[in-house]
């Protein structure tokens, strides 16, 4: 049986920014004796992180993609994962989604209304609607005995059906591509339909985090309950304990 190592940050700032509630969660409870490094790099992940702190995202029941002061309620959240390489010793991990050196994540995770939600959902899967209902149309029509029989007379006759479907396809998909772009206009008055452009995320990659999966327009995960272990899920109480030893 593993001897219990006595841990000298519990009940430290540390501790309550890192937001693990259990010690059997904590990388301290192996008791490798690199507490010290996990000041530094929980130090690290503050400074780099915008004064308001990502609690200010999550720990609302006001929609934070909303834009104006008539903010909807929150009813789910919206979750947008960032990257930073960090320090030389954190920058040598390396995802398969992207290039640049990992070192540090942070779960942005917005409080969301069911406006929001329903309106990203329609402008994402919009072009994927209007594309198969314009490819079944395409495979009634061709289905159809009097028009297989019209068609049949033409000199490309065989090929004509299949030159209608892959032509309703394009057209449906071209389609729904301009219904999104309409709506997205419309509604980008709103709120943000780029998470990227959220004036918090903006401060993240100002002060060099990045997408996780490397987009100019990264999808948020919609998710009924937040993540509410690790670092960046700790609520603004956290930041307020006073650590004798080591002020982060």
């Amino acid at each position: 049986m593993r001897e219990t190592v006595p841990c000298t940050l519990q009940g430290t700032r540390t501790c309550a920014v890192m937001n693990m509630h259990s010690c059997d969660r904590c990388p301290c409870s192996k008791g490798e004796g690199k507490n010290d490094e996990l000041i530094e790099d929980v130090k690290l992940y503050c400074d780099l992180l915008p004064e308001e702190g990502l609690y200010s995202l999550f720990d609302t029941d006001q929609c934070q993609l909303c834009k104006g002061e008539n903010k909807g309620k929150r009813s789910s959240y919206a979750l947008l994962d960032m990257a930073h390489a960090g320090n030389a010793r954190l920058s040598k991990k390396r995802s398969i989604f992207q290039k640049r050196p990992i070192g540090l994540l942070a779960p942005v995770q917005f409080a969301l209304c069911s406006k929001c939600r329903l309106k990203l959902l329609f402008l994402e899967y919009i072009p994927i609607l209007t594309t198969v209902l314009f490819t079944a149309l395409s495979l009634f029509f061709v289905s159809n005995e009097d028009q297989r029989r019209a068609m049949s007379s033409t000199s490309i006759g065989f090929a004509l059906p299949l030159l209608i479907v892959l032509g309703c396809i394009v057209v449906g998909y071209v389609a729904g591509r301009i219904v999104k772009w309409l709506f997205t206009r419309k509604w980008n008055n709103d709120m943000y339909i780029n998470a990227l452009e959220h004036p918090f995320v903006v401060k993240m990659m100002e002060k060099g985090w990045f997408p996780l999966f490397d987009s100019k327009k990264s999808k948020v995960v919609f998710t009924k309950k937040r993540i509410d272990v690790g670092l960046g899920t700790a609520t603004e109480d956290a930041y307020q304990v006073l650590d004798n030893t080591e002020q982060i």
